[in-house]
């Protein structure tokens, strides 16, 4: 995989990825999967502030909320502002 910049038309960056890399993705990818899946309710904490669930897609697996967020909830200086909070609150 070839990635060109625009304003670097001169030095494009080769990502180099072929069916032994995507066997290995794909075995991780299938592990995780198997682990989320495994992984009894109570590992997953719900928020206490609803608004929250506002801009999240997953909203309608805690029956939250009625519908998934719209791409314009996600582009909205709200959900922007909310992001920009959970990075800071992020330590790891």
């Amino acid at each position: 995989m070839v990635y060109w910049e625009v304003t670097e038309p001169t030095n494009p960056i080769v990502f180099e990825y072929g069916s032994s890399k995507e066997e290995q993705d794909l075995e991780l990818i299938t592990a995780i999967m198997r682990e989320i899946h495994s992984s009894p309710a109570a590992d997953f904490v719900r928020t206490d502030d609803i608004q929250r669930c506002r801009y999240c897609v997953y909203r309608t697996y805690c029956n939250r909320l009625p519908e998934t967020a719209a791409l314009e909830d996600y582009l909205s200086d709200t959900y922007l502002a909310l992001e920009d909070e959970l990075e800071l609150l992020n330590t790891d």
